[in-house]
């Protein structure tokens, strides 16, 4: 057997080797950030957040106006995890995406490594910051 079959045959043996150690790529990880969302009325905001894929609840938050809540996010290989929220402020109801990885996260939008969704309530309705633009985009009227 000639040396370089026998060193090609070496890597391949080393390469399943090594991967059968790995974590499984559901658990890869390829960004992580917070999304945030700020109310700009002096009502209360009323919101309630969640993620049907990972069933993550992020149950009843009450956001003053001029406070902001806010949470973690992490995108993995494989799953996907948009996050909705039912809002209710002055009267009005809604059902807003307020993260969708494939929409979201993008050097245009919210931005890849330690990405950053900033949404502000105020006039009009739901403003996301994108981040190319630096400015402040109407993305659902409220």
């Amino acid at each position: 057997m000639s040396y370089l079959r026998a060193y090609g045959i070496f890597l391949a043996l080393a390469l399943i080797t090594a991967m059968h150690q790995l974590p499984p790529v559901e658990s890869l990880v390829l960004v992580a950030g917070k999304v945030r969302i700020s109310n700009q009325f002096p009502s209360p905001l009323v919101l309630h957040c969640n993620s049907d894929h990972y069933k993550i609840d992020l149950g009843n938050q009450t956001v003053r106006g001029g406070s902001f809540f806010e949470w973690n996010i992490s995108v993995v290989v494989g799953k996907s995890n948009v996050y909705s929220c039912v809002m209710y402020s002055r009267n009005k109801v809604g059902d807003f995406v307020l993260f969708d990885p494939e929409k979201d996260v993008s050097s245009e939008v919210c931005g890849f490594k330690n990405f950053f969704c900033d949404w502000q309530l105020r006039n009009g309705g739901l403003f996301l910051f994108y981040t190319k633009r630096r400015e402040y985009v109407l993305r659902y009227p409220f």
